[in-house]
């Protein structure tokens, strides 16, 4: 197992924030979480405060990734001793998946789509920016 420098992973991470796929969001991201507008934004008004809610959304987005590595290392533990069944129990999905994506049979109940309408009016506040 080799080590990795911290500058290559800092350079890593530097370079994967400015992909193609990461920069066009990231004004839509400071207007979410700032709640100013990308006039407001492009005058530089209230740095203070971006800074502060960019400080606050890392906070909630770290917070959300430490309890999904933290829940997935606890499940893993639990499920080990289960591995054998619920690696067939997942091929069987998948076959069933299958059958239903090539339409040899129907299905009301996984053709149904799920949605959660959440109105959220915290958008420009430090919980806002948070959550």
């Amino acid at each position: 197992m080799t080590e990795i420098n911290l500058a290559a992973a800092f350079l890593g991470g530097i370079l994967s924030f400015f992909s193609p796929c990461i920069l066009p969001l990231l004004p839509v991201y400071v207007s979410l979480f700032s709640g100013l507008s990308s006039t407001e934004l492009s005058l530089g008004k209230s740095r203070f405060r971006i800074f502060i809610h960019t400080l606050i959304f890392i906070a909630g987005f770290s917070t959300v990734y430490v309890a999904l590595g933290a829940s997935s290392s606890f499940i893993g533990v639990i499920f080990l001793e289960y591995q054998d069944y619920l690696r067939i129990a997942a091929g069987i999905l998948l076959i069933l998946f299958g059958i239903l994506l090539v339409g040899l049979i129907k299905s009301g109940f996984f053709l149904r789509e799920f949605r959660l309408n959440i109105k959220v009016q915290k958008f420009g506040t430090p919980l806002g920016a948070f959550f």
